[in-house]
């Protein structure tokens, strides 16, 4: 499938759910989304291509999760999602509570961690314009590369954030490391990675592309796979020369560390 295909089912299916969770329908959640047109969100729902980035980021916080939380594919929401039926005498309202309680610890719990959310960059993205020079603490998990030229196979690697996945996935924060990396991508990864950095910054529009792994791990008897989101953004430095910035957040791994293969 293609992936600009599955990030829009798992926005829809995500939205819907969220919906339902929260009691409302579409005309109140493009209200609380801070648009004025009350069918917003049913021409998301009802299209076939995928809305910028601003939707994300407007429903996220009309929901009061993180735009991660948008993406999360079907079958990852099916595997990890705490839900309470209500059995016999146990009211509805009491269910709904505790859910309630357990997302707010959740969500408290991932806020305690050292990593900016996506929701942070995102924010950060759309209050500066995209200009670097403003965004010291965030620099260290984010890396930069550049638009391929004609010809160009391997995009030009700007930065890798020494506290970003890439570095963690590479153990090395060096460009060089990262470079080489993308070469042992095969055909078919590469050209989605190009295509992604060449849509963002010719349509000056974030993307956000769920993205699956299967990497083989030194010392292990099976592949790792791993599955992660990957938020790409139009940026310019202080001298004001274009750079597309990579942002990554681990969904979830099939083995307990992994060490190569989350980002690109």
């Amino acid at each position: 499938m293609d992936s600009s295909v599955e990030t829009l089912e798992s926005l829809k299916f995500n939205i819907e759910r969220l919906m339902g969770a929260n009691h409302v329908n579409r005309a109140q959640l493009s209200r609380r989304a801070g648009y004025k047109n009350s069918n917003k969100v049913t021409t998301v729902l009802n299209g076939s291509s995928l809305p910028n980035i601003d939707f994300a980021v407007r429903i996220a916080k009309a929901f009061d999760v993180d735009v991660g939380e948008l993406f999360r594919k079907r079958e990852e929401v099916t595997e990890t999602e705490f839900t309470i039926q209500p059995v016999g005498v146990v009211e509805r309202k009491a269910s709904n509570l505790v859910n309630a309680i357990f997302q707010s610890a959740h969500k408290k719990l991932v806020e305690m961690g050292e990593r900016p959310t996506m929701d942070m960059v995102a924010s950060w993205w759309q209050e500066s314009g995209g200009r670097l020079e403003s965004c010291d603490q965030l620099a260290p998990h984010f890396d930069l590369v550049g638009v391929p030229k004609a010809g160009q196979r391997i995009p030009s690697v700007r930065q890798v954030g020494h506290k970003s996945l890439t570095a963690q996935a590479l153990n090395s924060h060096d460009a060089s490391a990262m470079t080489h990396f993308m070469r042992t991508l095969n055909d078919a990864d590469l050209d989605d990675l190009r295509k992604c950095i060449t849509t963002v910054s010719y349509s000056g529009a974030g993307l956000i592309t769920p993205q699956t792994r299967i990497v083989d791990m030194p010392g292990m008897d099976a592949p790792v796979k791993v599955s992660f989101l990957r938020m790409m953004l139009p940026v310019t430095d202080e001298d004001g020369q274009p750079h597309i910035l990579n942002f990554s957040t681990l969904m979830s791994e099939s083995a307990l560390s992994n060490r190569s293969g989350f980002l690109q």
